[in-house]
């Protein structure tokens, strides 16, 4: 049965692996290594996933952090200019020299009444019985009145302010969470991008994090494939010449020999092993398809009618099946390379040459042979390589010679390599001519 968990969608892939691996199928250890592999890759996944929601979380901080201060310095300002406007209010007008006359008790200097500061006392002289006295005194109801009015309008307008600055800030909160939804969105449908956006575009590129990590691509494998000639030929080739002795023309051959049947055995073992997918695919659809419920008394209960799934649906999982493949491309590597070295030594040596084991200084030029080589045949369109056969004429826009010049092939030193079969030329070639 499915295992799910509460919130979570049942994954399918999972289930049908276990499926296969519970009925041996295939071997339990492939079916449990794919599952490993699985599970890292959502793993991978849910991490960078993670990442991105702390840094957009963290990036929506500091943005309202720095909005909310650029506001405050804009009230700080509004409430000092208004402060400001009030003192040059309460200040006497400068260099006056008129004398303050009292009138009904009151000082006035040309017709304006001074407004004291809030809470202090102004002393007044009174004549009393022809004598002088000084007495201190609140101040008049006017000028109560008028501070009490400024103070009001300042609490109104701080208010005010206070009252913008609360609806500018949901405001940028509100666009703040639509953006997060928006970019949400996008990352999820990125990440669940599968084989329906993968079947209307064909010759599009193709973003899946597995494919860029453990992929290389087309270009990359052209340089490395140049790299094997300028390193590990040049190293096997020395050690073929100074320690078994063997002539140049053996150990050309020897060297060329490896490297032909490294790309033949990498075309064949790739569709070889497509084949099998597609058997194991056979069976997978009709787990998918055809409904079955295992009692656990009775026997299994399958339905008379037959599911069928459409062409469409067919060339979906076809192509899920195929991208599934490119995500474990590494994984067989270290098994290819054991086949082939034993191919190596049953086959090739005893056709070049009279060795019985195959040399030490030549292994990691199988190594990589078999690494890049597996490569080129798990992309698609596959790159091909092309190697003329001796007594052929030598194509010079495809192949430099081997050291004399020559227009007929002795034979191939190095093959000439094509993006595709029919398409453009990636690295000439070299050829051994007379």
């Amino acid at each position: 049965m499915a295992t799910t968990t509460p919130g979570k969608p049942p994954d399918q892939l999972v289930d049908i692996l276990k499926q296969i691996q519970a009925r041996k199928t295939v071997k339990p250890e492939d079916a449990t290594k794919a599952l490993q592999q699985y599970y890292k890759v959502q793993a991978h996944i849910k991490t960078l996933k993670s990442e991105i929601e702390l840094f957009k979380t963290s990036q929506e901080k500091q943005d309202v952090q720095a909005k909310s201060q650029a506001q405050g310095n804009s009230v700080v300002t509004r409430k000092n200019s208004i402060r400001s406007q009030g003192a040059v209010t309460k200040q006497a007008i400068p260099g006056s020299k008129t004398t303050p006359r009292t009138i009904n008790s009151s000082s006035q200097m040309n017709g304006t009444v001074p407004i004291p500061s809030r809470g202090t006392k102004l002393p007044c002289r009174v004549s009393m019985n022809g004598q002088s006295k000084t007495q201190d005194r609140q101040p008049s109801n006017k000028a109560t009145k008028d501070e009490k009015f400024k103070e009001d309008k300042f609490s109104k307008d701080e208010k005010q302010l206070s009252a913008g600055e609360t609806t500018d800030k949901d405001k940028e909160l509100a666009r703040l969470r639509l953006q997060n939804a928006q970019m949400k969105v996008t990352l999820e449908n990125k990440s669940n991008k599968g084989p329906n956006s993968v079947l209307g575009s064909e010759n599009t590129t193709k973003s899946t994090i597995l494919e860029q990590r453990d992929i290389p691509a087309p270009g990359k494998l052209v340089e490395e494939f140049k790299k094997i000639y300028e390193i590990e030929y040049k190293t096997a080739y020395h050690d073929l010449e100074k320690h078994y002795k063997l002539k140049e023309e053996n150990i050309t051959e020897l060297l060329a020999g490896i490297a032909k049947e490294a790309y033949t055995f990498s075309i064949n073992t790739s569709k070889q092993q497509f084949d099998d997918v597609t058997k194991a695919h056979a069976h997978v659809i009709d787990v998918l398809v055809q409904p079955k419920y295992a009692l656990q008394v009775k026997d299994t209960i399958t339905p008379k009618s037959k599911s069928i799934i459409d062409k469409d649906g067919y060339q979906i999982t076809r192509r899920f099946l195929k991208d599934y493949r490119r995500a474990m491309a590494k994984v067989p590597i270290p098994g290819l390379i054991e086949i082939f070295e034993t191919l190596v030594q049953r086959d090739v040596l005893s056709r070049f040459t009279a060795l019985r084991i195959t040399p030490k200084a030549t292994k990691p030029y199988i190594h990589r042979l078999v690494e890049i080589n597996w490569f080129m045949s798990i992309h698609e369109p596959q790159l091909a390589q092309v190697w003329p056969r001796g007594g052929q004429l030598m194509n010079r826009d495809w192949f430099t010679p081997y050291g004399k010049k020559g227009a007929t092939v002795i034979h191939t030193v190095w093959p000439a390599l094509f993006y595709h079969k029919e398409g453009t030329l990636a690295e000439r070639g070299i050829c051994l001519v007379k």
